[in-house]
This record gives structure tokens, C-alpha cells and sequence, in this order.
């Protein structure tokens, strides 16, 4: 056995390895990827070689994986002598995971010993105009910048770009102009050239000229059709105009010439899924999955766990992600704490900490045994974990969200609501911080608060639904009209437009009177009812018809949509479960269990992972006296959406009407989880 295992020892570890100077010329030749099992090896030999931890952290940083390059890196910097650069690449770790006030903070310390480190003021630019509250101070580390290179194209485009940001016109015009000149004395290499095109257009897009913005977008398109920062650009530009299918087209149309560019792929996907158009996102993303190259599949299986997860199917959000997994070459830590994280989400425990025991890293280890405890209804145990993560990784929104959710199940609100502060400011993007802090703040009273948190978050998901919601009953009940007027301007041309129309109609109701909140639905908000993209307004309209007991006004204001539907849905072979979802809800109030019992088994046969389908269906069986698969049906409901309060409230309300308080202080507690 001995002489075996010496054997085994000396296949991996006796043979040849490539030298120093050979792992140097890879990275000079941007061989990174080639260059990371030669330097593991020499690692295991000199763990704490200044250089070799410095290469190791270079290389991961240079092939996606930031998070891992950090200790390495850190290890690096130990050393005086490597100290400069590993602080230069700890800034772009930072920028790369979206750490801006480490990234800041790493900026500074390089700074204080070598003032005029281009890279450490561009890092620290960059990470203050993320951070969105000073870009001044950007704006003066790209002026010194270019005080000590006048020729430093990147800076003298971010300094254009950031004077428009502050509204500083005639000094961005005058930097366009001289961004143009330098362009073409330097001959510039394409990529720049376009971006000094996207920046022109968005100008004049800032300046209200969206005729000129329309032109000069078409230009730079005609000359760089395939830009990755000219089509972001375009598409954020057509998002904020309120032309989102015209965004999607663009995308599509970017994606056709570019079928193996996942990057694309995956944005479309998200802009889909966050729509709910999960046939379209389904589709898109099954055509990733069998393109020939298996990294291209690979990152299609990984963003199908996003769709799958969107819809709450949780399992099968694992079960994607595993298959990208295993088209891998070689998973990074990364990926493996990913898989980890995605089957702690769908509780499926076991296997989440099995995959955890094999990151060697205890910090990736305590984030996943801290999202157990949770799912095990110990956040008590989850927050003594996570305390023990935290100060070895202070910015990990991750970590600070499920340190306030734990927070907040046990009744610690100060200590969640500066938890989610934290993982917001840490990144507004990874979480629904903003909308968790959002609600606590509401629940105190405190409405400015509340707007702070809520408008945080928009800015990273303008399409949001349920912040499109709260935005509005915020705007409605906090603050001046001008806030009102400035959501209704704000989210008149977007998808979620509906969901606050519903908010406003519950809150006109409730406060005025219910033919105001109907008004509000039916006249005031323009919308086609009987559309499927304006079916959030209708169902506002039916609960609220509903809750004022007009229940035969419901039946009719759904059974308008379905015959205004009839003509189209049968030509087009297309089926509307979700007016039939609603219509079951109608006839249910109306005292038509029996109607309503087949109109909604019908339409969860159409789509039988609707979660509202299943309450509503539950909630009349309920009504009808079938409470055994009444809490069949909610239980499926909760299954579907974990996230769907109202499958625990029906329920609950129901074991409470039968005298059966535990079982409803169950359902209390899981809907606190």
C-alpha cells in the first residue's frame, strides 16, 4: 500500500514541470488558462512565494474568477516588492466582484506610496461612478489622469462620459469634439472609435435630441453593427424611450451574427425572464445548449438554473446548472459554490453541503451551512455562522443578505435593516435588498427610507415588477405629488407599468372610494385590458372588484377580456390560461364553485406551474368544503412561488377557522422564512 500510494505520489507530482520562465512567457503571450495547473503545482512546493502567489492571482483574475484571484493576491501583496502590482490587481478583483469601496480602499493605500499609479486612479474612478453618489471625484482622478498622460484615450473618454453624467453640457460637447480629434490623429482601434460613436449619441440623447440620438445610434451601428458597448448602449437607450421590443430585436438581431457569444445570449435571456416571457427565454436558451461549442452550451445550461429559478423551480435550476457543470473542462471554486448555493435553494441540503465540504475555502463553506440553517429553521445558528464569514469577507452582498434575513426572522430588525444596507452597498444588483429593506422601513414609518431603498434598487432592475409596485404605493402615500408624477413618467413606457397601475387603484380605493380605484384602472390608465402584457391591471381590477363586493362586475370585466381575446387566441391557436385563472377566481365569488372548479382545472392543465392557479382553485375548494384538497392545492401553490404569501395566509386562515392554531402558526412561521 505504501509503495502504491509513493507511486501515485510521483505520477502527479515527480514529473516535469514547466519553469518560471516558461509560466512568464505564457502570460506574456495571454496563455493565462495554460499557466494555472504549473503554477498549482509550484504552489504546493512554496505556498508562500510572494511571485508565485502574485502569478496565481493574476491568472485567475484573468480567467474569471475574481473572487478566488482575491487571496492570492492578498498573500502577494505581503511582500514589498510585489506590493504595487498585487494592490493593482486586488483593485480590479474588487471592480471585477463589484466591491467599489474595497475597490476605493485598495486604490487609496496603492496611491499613498506612488501618487501618479495611472491604474490605481482609474480604479478608483471607475468603482466612485459605480457607487453613483460623487462622480466629481471620478471626474478628478480622470483630469489627473490625463495631467499625467495627455494621450490616454480610455481616460479621456471616461472623462466625457462622466461630464455628461453630471449634466455638464458645454464641457462635453468640447470633450466629444476632442475625443473625435484624438480618435483619428492616434488611429484608433475600432472598439474605441465606436465607443467615442455610443458616446456622441447618448449625448444628444441626454439633451432631449432623440432625433439626433435616433441618427447618430443608426450611424454607429452601420460602422460597428456588432460592438459590445455600442449595443448595450443602444439597448439601454431604447429601454429608457420605453421601445423595450424594439431592445429585444436589437439583441436578437446582435445574436444572429453572433450565435456562440453567450454574453449576448444570457442578456437576452434575463431581459426575457424578468418580462416573465419564459416561453421566449426557454426557447433562446435550449438553442445555447446545443450549439456545437461546449463552453457556449455550458453557459446556456447555467443561465437555464436562471430561468428555471425565476419560475421557482428550484430543482430543476440545480439540475441545469449540474449539467453545465459537466461540460466543463475544469470547474473553478466559483462554480462549484454556485451549484452549492443552487441546491441550498431548493433544499436540497444534503447534496448543498456535500459540495460545500470540498471548498477548501471555510468562508465559502460557512456561506453555504449558513443558508442551511436557514432552510432548517435555525437562523440563529445561521447568523453564528455567517459572523464568523463576514469578517473575512465584509463586502459579500450574499453574505450580508442572508445575515439580515436570518436578522429578521429572529426578530433583530435593527440588525437586519443595517444588513441590508450593507450587502445594497455592496451590491445593489445580487439581491431584492432594496425591496426587503424597502418593506421594513415602511412598516416603521419611515417612508423616506423606504423610497431610498426602493429607488436603489430600481436603478439596478428598471423592469422590476414588484418594485414597480412599491414604488409606487410609496410615491402614493410618502412624499411630495412631484414623486407621484415622477414615478407615473417613470414607469408609464415600461413592462411593469400595470403592476403599479394595480398598486395606485388599491391604494385610490382603499383612501378615496372604490369607484375611484376602479376608475383608475379602467379609465385613467389607458390600458387594454384584454391584453396579455396588461393582465396584471386586470387581475388589480377583479380583486378589487371582488373585495368590494361587486363579484358579478369581476365576471364581466374578465369575461370582456376573453371575448375581445376569442377571435385572436382562435386564429392564432394561442391559449389564455390566465384569464381563465381569473374567471375561476370570478365565478368562485360569484357562489359558482362548481363553474369555477373546472374552468380552473382546465387552465392549470394549460399551464400547470402557475402557482395562482393552484390557490385560486384551492381557495374554492375551500369555499365548497373540500379542505383536504384545498391544502393540497396551497401546498402546491407555496411549492411552485416559496415567495407567495398569499398560499400561506388562505391556508393558515383556513387551519385557524377549523381550530387548528399550530398548524396555522406553521404556515405564520414558514411565511416569515
Amino acid at each position: 500500500m505504501g509503495l502504491c500510494l509513493l507511486f501515485a505520489l510521483c505520477v502527479s507530482g515527480c514529473q516535469d514541470e514547466a519553469s518560471l520562465d516558461e509560466i512568464r512567457r505564457m502570460h506574456a503571450q495571454n496563455r493565462f488558462a495554460a499557466s494555472l495547473e504549473p503554477l498549482r503545482v509550484r504552489l504546493v512546493a512554496n505556498p508562500d512565494d510572494p511571485e508565485l502567489n502574485y502569478l496565481y492571482g493574476l491568472t485567475l483574475l484573468e480567467t474569471g474568477s475574481p473572487d478566488t484571484a482575491i487571496w492570492s493576491l492578498r498573500k502577494a501583496a505581503r511582500s514589498e516588492k510585489w506590493a504595487r502590482a498585487s494592490g493593482i490587481r486586488l483593485g480590479q478583483a474588487a471592480l471585477a466582484t463589484q466591491e467599489w469601496e474595497n475597490a476605493i480602499a485598495i486604490a487609496n493605500q496603492v496611491l499613498e506610496s506612488d501618487p501618479e499609479t495611472i491604474e490605481a486612479l482609474l480604479i478608483r474612478a471607475n468603482a466612485r461612478l459605480e457607487q453613483k453618489t460623487d462622480p466629481s471625484a471620478a471626474l478628478e482622478d480622470f483630469e489627473r489622469v490625463l495631467d499625467i498622460d495627455p494621450t490616454h484615450l480610455d481616460a479621456h473618454a471616461a472623462k466625457v462620459a462622466t461630464l455628461i453624467a453630471i449634466g455638464d453640457v458645454d464641457e462635453a460637447a468640447a470633450g466629444i469634439i476632442r475625443l473625435e480629434e484624438l480618435a483619428i490623429a492616434a488611429n484608433a482601434q475600432p472598439d474605441f472609435r465606436a465607443r467615442v460613436c455610443t458616446i456622441a449619441a447618448l449625448f444628444a440623447s441626454e439633451r432631449g435630441l432623440d432625433d439626433e440620438a435616433d441618427q447618430r445610434f443608426s450611424d454607429c451601428r452601420s460602422e460597428f453593427p456588432d460592438n459590445r458597448t455600442l449595443v448595450e448602449s443602444y439597448v439601454g437607450y431604447l429601454d429608457e424611450k420605453g421601445r423595450v421590443d424594439e431592445a429585444h430585436q436589437v439583441l436578437r438581431a446582435t445574436l444572429a451574427r453572433n450565435a456562440d457569444d453567450s454574453a449576448l445570449r444570457i442578456s437576452l435571456a434575463r431581459r426575457l425572464i424578468s418580462t416573465q416571457r419564459f416561453d421566449e427565454s426557454a426557447q433562446l436558451l435550449e438553442e445555447g445548449t446545443k450549439r456545437p461549442d461546449l463552453a457556449v452550451a455550458s453557459d446556456a445550461w447555467a443561465a437555464f438554473a436562471d430561468h428555471y429559478a425565476a419560475k421557482g423551480e428550484l430543482s430543476q435550476a440545480a439540475d441545469a446548472y449540474q449539467k453545465s457543470l459537466d461540460m466543463r473542462e475544469e470547474s473553478t471554486v466559483f462554480h462549484r459554490l454556485t451549484y452549492a448555493d443552487i441546491l441550498a435553494q431548493a433544499e436540497r441540503n444534503e447534496e448543498a453541503l456535500e459540495v460545500a465540504s470540498q471548498l477548501e475555502n471555510d468562508v465559502y463553506r460557512g456561506l453555504i451551512e449558513a443558508r442551511v440553517a436557514i432552510n432548517r429553521d435555525d437562523p440563529a445558528k445561521a447568523l453564528a455562522r455567517l459572523d464568523l464569514v463576514l469578517p473575512n469577507w465584509p463586502n459579500n452582498p450574499g453574505a450580508r443578505y442572508w445575515a439580515a434575513r436570518a436578522a429578521e426572522q429572529l426578530g433583530d430588525f435593527p440588525r437586519a435593516i443595517e444588513e441590508y444596507r450593507q450587502s445594497i452597498r455592496s451590491g445593489a444588483g445580487f439581491t431584492d435588498s432594496g425591496i426587503r429593506l424597502a418593506r421594513l422601513h415602511l412598516a416603521e414609518g419611515a417612508g423616506e427610507a423606504a423610497w431610498g431603498a426602493v429607488s436603489r434598487y430600481v436603478d439596478e432592475h428598471p423592469n422590476d415588477p414588484e418594485a414597480a409596485e412599491l414604488m409606487m404605493k410609496i410615491a402614493s402615500v410618502h412624499g411630495p405629488d412631484s414623486r407621484l408624477q415622477g414615478v407615473v413618467r417613470t414607469l408609464v413606457s415600461r413592462p411593469s407599468w400595470p403592476f403599479a397601475v394595480a398598486a395606485r387603484a388599491q391604494i385610490v380605493a382603499r383612501a378615496i372610494g372604490p369607484k375611484q380605484g376602479f376608475d383608475t384602472i379602467r379609465k385613467a390608465s389607458n390600458l387594454d385590458l384584454s391584453r396579455q402584457a396588461n393582465l396584471p391591471a386586470l387581475r388589480g381590477l377583479v380583486d378589487l372588484l371582488i373585495e368590494f363586493d361587486q363579484p358579478a362586475e369581476a365576471l364581466q370585466a374578465v369575461d370582456e377580456a376573453l371575448k375581445k381575446t376569442l377571435e385572436i387566441a382562435t386564429q392564432k391557436k394561442v391559449q389564455r390560461p390566465d384569464l381563465l385563472i381569473l374567471r375561476g377566481r370570478a365565478l368562485g365569488a360569484n357562489g359558482r364553485g362548481a363553474e369555477a372548479k373546472r374552468v380552473l382545472e382546465e387552465a392549470i392543465a394549460q399551464t400547470p406551474l402557475d402557482a395562482s392557479a393552484h390557490e385560486a382553485l384551492g381557495i374554492v375548494l375551500a369555499n365548497t368544503g373540500a379542505s383536504d384538497e384545498a391544502m393540497q392545492q396551497f401546498a402546491r401553490a407555496r411549492e411552485l412561488d416559496p415567495e407567495r404569501s398569499t398560499a400561506y395566509l388562505e391556508a393558515a386562515m383556513h387551519h385557524l377557522d377549523a381550530g387548528e392554531k399550530e398548524r396555522a402558526a406553521e404556515l405564520w412561521r414558514a411565511l416569515l422564512k
